[in-house]
């Protein structure tokens, strides 16, 4: 028998070969997994970005506030210094003096300035410019003002921000100008130099993590930088120069060649110093796009091995973000030194390294920020202390002498009770919160003394402070100033039938002091310039007593209360201090002080 022909299989079309199927079944199999790969890869890149962009501005603007505070501070110091008496009358009788008394004023002045930059050390050199004098003072010598020094002095008055770049230091002009800005009206200027190498200090804790590069500039002009490219540092400017004119945000990309850069600006609210910053996001996800690139090759591979790739994403990638991002929220919500308690062997134990440095850091500002507030509040009772007038303590004094001329012993030893209860007060009492009880107790016996040396033009009337309130705590003198006030501007402008009364209101969980003065004559609209002076007061103007208080019972109670003067329907003058009502005293044995 004859076998049966087997015909030769015929060559299918490409398209319906079986490995091109495969191919496809594979490539829709592995595409979902790709793209959920790929998702998850921008999701925490985009998250990181943000929340490091974030973190470097946080901590770039730290160390920026830092500095330009001290900067701040040094200035005050040297401002306090035209309100000595020696600066005000060397300037004023200058053409009265004779040498040798001139040369001893200088002395005194030179002294402070020494004194000056020895205890701050940002200073490389200070004088100061009598400008009604044509006369300059520097730490070790006096002469008369050059061609120079007048035209520094005359630039000064022309734009008093202005800073000056001389050999690497910076210049800065202080002067009072609270009398103008004309030339004729200010009696000096000082001009400080601080050291160019502080700046180069501040260039190299900016970039001292490593990754940054940054850019120092004074009045918009290159001061100091590390920028490694000549395109990125003309790039940095223009994009500088932009956000000066937008005023957005403080963050911002730059993308120099193929590469890209996430930066920050700080900066003084008038641009004088700025700081730029840039950190490249090559050098953050070197590795991490490494593992990106391996996307191709993983298509090749089985659902398996996808599959334990994607729980590798999840374990490893997507929860490290998700703990990062939460950390941030975290902190974001208030919660204070957020430290995030994981290990790891890659480049999240960096990040949690450097967030929990940072959490740690912003805490420890937070609590200086806080103690500060506390030594400001001392410092302002130190100051209220060194307030009080002089010639209280010698018109009393006085008219304890007169009495006991008169053959008046028990006046006189009433005056001299009352004054040495006030002084035992004023000098033994080191806590710096009392009771609202005992505050009313040292107005009481201060407004006493002033009854009986005013006791013809008005009397005091003091309401008994209410049982609920005796134990409201309140800064140490802080009622003091408005009883002082009504005595001062009203009651001594008037000949009879002035009255000062002094009674409590309660509205919720608000105390209100109610200072209250009558007999005076004051319109609202002055009523309303002293509040506004209060509540405004100007930047290089007198601290008042007013002002002072104002500013301690924010301090102390928060924002939402102050103090504000009223004008009443009678016509009558109320001082009208805001207190917390729901705080209680509470004295601890040997903390806080005492008498």
């Amino acid at each position: 028998m004859e076998g049966r022909e087997i015909p030769e299989n015929k060559k299918c079309p490409w398209y319906r070969s079986i490995v091109f199927k495969l191919m496809c079944i594979s490539l829709f199999t592995l595409l979902p997994t790709v793209l959920l790969f790929g998702h998850l890869y921008r999701t925490f890149q985009k998250e990181t970005i943000q929340s490091l962009s974030e973190a470097a501005y946080t901590r770039d603007s730290q160390i920026f506030d830092s500095f330009y505070g001290k900067i701040e501070e040094v200035e005050y110091n040297v401002l306090e210094m035209f309100s000595t008496t020696n600066l005000s009358l060397l300037s004023d009788m200058w053409d009265y003096y004779d040498s040798y008394e001139r040369s001893e004023k200088i002395v005194k002045i030179q002294d402070r300035m020494q004194w000056y930059r020895f205890m701050e050390w940002f200073v490389s050199d200070l004088r100061i410019y009598l400008t009604q004098r044509d006369v300059c003072i520097h730490s070790n010598y006096w002469a008369d003002m050059n061609q120079e020094d007048f035209d520094s002095v005359d630039d000064y008055f022309a734009n008093p921000n202005k800073l000056i770049v001389d050999h690497g230091n910076v210049q800065m002009y202080i002067g009072d100008l609270s009398q103008g800005t004309v030339r004729s009206h200010i009696r000096s200027v000082s001009r400080m130099t601080i050291s160019g190498y502080k700046f180069q200090e501040l260039l190299d804790k900016l970039c001292d993590d490593g990754a940054a590069q940054a850019i120092i500039l004074i009045e918009g002009r290159v001061l100091l930088n590390n920028i490694d490219n000549e395109e990125k540092l003309e790039k940095l400017l223009e994009t500088y120069q932009a956000s000066k004119e937008d005023s957005g945000s403080d963050t911002f990309e730059i993308t120099v060649g193929r590469e890209k850069f996430f930066c920050s600006r700080a900066g003084d609210y008038n641009h004088r110093i700025d700081v730029i910053t840039c950190r490249s996001y090559d050098d953050v996800f070197e590795k991490t796009r490494e593992s990106y690139h391996l996307i191709p090759v993983m298509i090749l591979v089985n659902a398996l091995v996808l599959f334990c790739f994607f729980l590798y994403v999840r374990k490893y990638i997507k929860k490290p973000v998700l703990l990062l991002t939460n950390a941030f929220r975290t902190m974001k919500d208030g919660q204070e030194e957020v430290l995030i308690r994981a290990h790891s062997q890659d480049e999240f134990d960096v990040l949690y390294t450097g967030f929990n440095e940072m959490s740690m850091r912003l805490n420890k500002n937070i609590r200086d920020n806080y103690l500060m507030k506390i030594d400001l509040q001392r410092e302002q009772l130190k100051q209220l202390q060194a307030q009080i007038n002089p010639h209280f303590l010698y018109n009393t004094l006085l008219l304890i002498k007169i009495r006991i001329r008169r053959g008046d012993q028990a006046g006189a030893e009433k005056m001299a009770g009352l004054l040495s209860d006030y002084f035992r007060f004023m000098n033994r009492n080191k806590r710096d919160v009392i009771p609202l009880e005992e505050e009313c107790g040292c107005i009481s016996t201060y407004m006493n003394i002033q009854s009986e040396r005013f006791s013809n033009r008005f009397e005091f009337e003091l309401e008994p402070c209410p049982e609920d309130i005796r134990n409201l705590p309140v800064p140490r003198l802080l009622l003091q100033p408005l009883v002082e006030n009504a005595v001062k501007y009203g009651m001594e402008k008037i000949e009879e039938n002035g009255k000062v009364r002094m009674f409590f209101l309660r509205n919720e969980s608000k105390v209100s002091v109610v200072v209250e003065e009558t007999g005076i004559d004051i319109t609202c609209e002055e009523v309303a310039e002293m509040n506004e002076r209060i509540q405004n007061p100007p930047e290089d103007g007198e601290i008042t007593s007013t002002v002072n208080t104002n500013r301690r019972i924010k301090l102390f109670y928060g924002e939402e209360y102050k103090l504000l003067y009223v004008r009443t329907e009678q016509g009558a003058l109320q001082a009208i201090a805001e207190l917390d009502g729901g705080k209680v005293y509470e004295q601890v044995e040997n903390h806080g002080g005492g008498r």
